[in-house]
């Protein structure tokens, strides 16, 4: 089950890239990021990113894996970045590493082999028409355990009518225009 999307910049969510993507030497059309020999791209950001602590503690989530679309040569590795206990510093673990070479746009699945932290991605180009053209975290959910989702929004629109009516539009626009099972 996708649960959820790598997302890129957006005029009417956030258009900073940083938000989206970490790295050097690549450039964002669209939703397609074109790279050249050397350059890198990582997902270790605010936007793209997975909680998988929190989602496998507070979830019926298993066994999650990260999609990526690709065409190219890239040396593909999924990481993990974590909290000391003992001294509180930041803590980056490389889970799974693989050469992944296509000529033609194809989806790789890494699985996500830790229960702690924040788990994201990165690619290193290894050709110059390397692109990414975006992808998902999914898990293994069983059919009988997905629950119906209610959801009730509540606020104070005392002079904010038009900021709070935009942001319920873009808010029932991505759940009703989504094709994943859990909207």
């Amino acid at each position: 089950m996708r649960i959820s999307n790598i997302l890129f910049p957006s005029e009417n969510i956030c258009n900073e890239k940083e938000m989206y993507f970490k790295g050097s030497n690549f450039n964002i059309n669209n939703e397609t990021v074109s790279m050249k020999v050397g350059a890198v791209l990582s997902g270790a950001t605010y936007f793209n990113s997975f909680s998988i602590e929190k989602w496998l503690k507070y979830t019926i989530v298993k066994n999650v894996s990260v999609v990526l679309v690709l065409k190219g040569k890239f040396k593909v590795s999924v990481c993990r970045m974590d909290i000391d206990a003992d001294n509180g510093e930041t803590v980056y673990e490389v889970l799974d590493e693989t050469d992944y070479e296509s000529v033609e746009k194809q989806e790789l699945v890494l699985p996500c082999e830790t229960k702690t932290g924040i788990v994201y991605w990165k690619l290193v180009a290894e050709s110059n028409d390397s692109e990414f053209f975006g992808g998902y975290y999914s898990a293994d959910v069983l059919p009988e355990d997905v629950r119906e989702i209610k959801l009730a929004i509540g606020t104070c629109t005392f002079r904010r009518e038009e900021y709070i009516t935009a942001n319920i539009n873009s808010l029932k626009k991505t759940i009703t225009d989504n094709n994943s099972p859990l909207f």
